[in-house]
């Protein structure tokens, strides 16, 4: 180092470690003043380290406004999932009570086949036994053929006296106006063909 005349040279030692950013020269008459080192570039080093500096800061802005984003998108996803449990839970219990009235209405409909089953047999016995009772007739007109039993009663009235004629009984067991064709049975013009059976009739009014 020399001095400003460049007349002396000073040699400074500086600890490992250590390092000059300035100096103070003390004056022949006791005054002191401080020196402080700058570099060549000292212009180009502040602008480039203020320009660190605003970078750094716009590193940091961008790194918050990332991080903020995913704290969006975190919980947005929180929400829909949220959301998507809760359609889930709805669709369930929906389904679950669909399913349980579906169950119902296929129970009530087995039901009702059975009811209707039991009814249906239930008829059909009644009127298996209508038909095998021996029924009775309060008319005039001689009842039909295919409406005739064994044993059945016909009241034969009198519908203009208002009167009762006779009282028949329907036997089956009767040739009646049956017709049993043999080798020489030849009809006539007015044979009519009838089922076995006769009416008995009891048109006795006395009272014994």
């Amino acid at each position: 180092m020399s001095d400003s005349t460049g007349d002396a040279t000073y040699e400074i030692k500086v600890a490992d470690g250590g390092y000059i950013d300035g100096l103070t020269v003390t004056g022949d008459d006791g005054t002191s003043a401080d020196y402080t080192f700058r570099y060549e570039n000292e212009a180009e080093l502040e602008a480039s380290r203020i320009a660190a500096h605003a970078a750094a800061e716009s590193a940091n802005a961008a790194k918050a406004a990332i991080e903020a984003n995913e704290k969006a998108r975190e919980d947005a996803e929180e929400t829909r999932a949220a959301k998507e449990a809760q359609r889930q839970s709805g669709f369930s219990a929906s389904k679950k009570a669909c399913d349980e009235q579906t169950a119902l209405a296929k129970s009530a409909t087995d039901q009702a086949r059975q009811s209707k089953a039991a009814a249906d047999e239930a008829a059909a016995r009644a009127n298996a036994a209508a038909a095998a009772a021996k029924p009775y007739y309060i008319q005039q007109a001689e009842p039909e053929r295919a409406k005739r039993v064994d044993g059945m009663l016909w009241v034969k009235v009198n519908e203009s006296k208002k009167s009762v004629d006779a009282l028949a009984r329907w036997d089956a067991g009767k040739t009646g106006n049956a017709i049993f064709p043999g080798e020489q049975t030849v009809p006539g013009n007015r044979t009519v063909v009838d089922i076995p059976g006769a009416w008995t009739l009891f048109d006795d009014h006395r009272i014994a």
